[in-house]
């Protein structure tokens, strides 16, 4: 049977992957956009515009791939200390995959409220929720009395 350590590690594991994923994708989306805006030359007021905001937009399309790799990065480390059977590896591990969740909400959340919801954002937020779930599990697990004791240092 499947324990609880080992379903919260799925959880936190496959949110972990689509928060990566998602804003990878998104970073990469953003920078096309920025890169198909027009350039200054072409268009004196509505280029300047567009120009700036094609700048603006390969910014913020370079900030989502970092934060995510990294987001995503800890994350996976956060999942795999879920795995240990020290109770406060699991605890630690358990934490840190929900505090992070909690930060790319503020990060990464609603890249783009332009165009609505998107499915790159509903992917995300699937993956905040699988990570925060899993997370909670991992708090709320007890390791079984038939487990031996961990080895000494």
């Amino acid at each position: 049977m499947v324990g609880k350590r080992s379903i919260a590690f799925m959880f936190s594991l496959a949110g972990a992957i689509l928060i990566f994923i998602s804003g990878i994708f998104l970073g990469v989306l953003t920078i096309l956009f920025g890169l198909i805006m027009l350039p200054p030359e072409l268009i004196p007021l509505v280029g300047l515009v567009f120009g700036f905001f094609g700048e603006t937009l390969m910014a913020l399309g370079i900030w989502s791939i970092t934060v995510s790799s990294i987001i995503g990065i800890l994350m996976l480390i956060g999942a795999f200390m879920v795995l240990s059977t020290i109770r406060n590896t699991v605890i630690k591990g358990s934490i840190l995959v929900i505090a992070l969740s909690i930060i790319a909400i503020f990060l990464l959340g609603g890249c783009f409220p332009l165009m609505g919801t998107t499915f790159l954002e509903i992917v995300f937020y699937a993956g905040v929720m699988l990570a925060i779930i899993g997370g909670t599990l991992g708090l709320v697990w007890r390791p079984s009395k038939s487990l031996p004791p961990p080895p000494p240092p």
